[in-house]
């Protein structure tokens, strides 16, 4: 085959081209492109600039009553949804700024039967998680599965920011890093 030489350079300018979206529009817009379109890094945990090893860790706490309330673990909560999804569905709870009131892709409104995903992972993330009655009802529906003869009040998300000493692998630190309460 025989190709003049501006079509080789659109071809591959093309393939440039397609490596750039991958690289920088994908993970910015839609999700990280693993594993069809590349590996995860694997990198592990790194030491902070002290020396410790930091990881970030959620407690949940559903509120019954004044004096009623129950503690659970992220596997816990999300008995029903495989581990894998996890650290993305507790994503949707980390504490973030209050609403701004835009709406960046209400234009493409019309593909949201198309890529559900992509709108609703963004209506989480960009807006104010308590103006979401889908979300409150997602909650109280868990909540219920796990303690179904008790009317839950809230349910708080406790982010905390924990250090380990790596010679002796025992924590060191603890705080909290921040906090979203759901009112249901």
């Amino acid at each position: 085959m025989n190709l003049p030489g501006s079509k080789i350079n659109l071809l591959i300018t093309s393939i440039i081209a397609l490596f750039i979206l991958q690289e920088v529009l994908i993970p910015r817009y839609i999700a990280e492109p693993y594993p069809a379109l590349k590996m995860p890094p694997f990198r592990g945990n790194t030491m902070n600039e002290n020396g410790f090893y930091e990881t970030i860790n959620v407690e949940i706490i559903v509120t019954f009553g004044p004096e009623d309330t129950m503690v659970l673990t992220p596997r816990a909560f999300l008995f029903n949804a495989p581990p894998s999804f996890h650290w993305a569905l507790l994503g949707n709870f980390k504490p973030t700024e209050k609403s701004t009131g835009k709406q960046p892709f209400k234009k493409l409104e019309f593909l949201r039967p198309v890529f559900p995903g992509f709108f609703i992972s963004r209506g989480r993330s960009t807006y104010d998680i308590q103006q979401h009655s889908q979300t409150a009802d997602w909650l109280r529906t868990q909540v219920k599965a796990i303690a179904p003869h008790r009317q839950p009040e809230n349910v708080s998300f406790i982010w905390y920011r924990e250090q380990y000493d790596p010679g002796s692998l025992s924590q060191s630190n603890r705080e909290v890093a921040g906090t979203t309460t759901i009112q249901l």
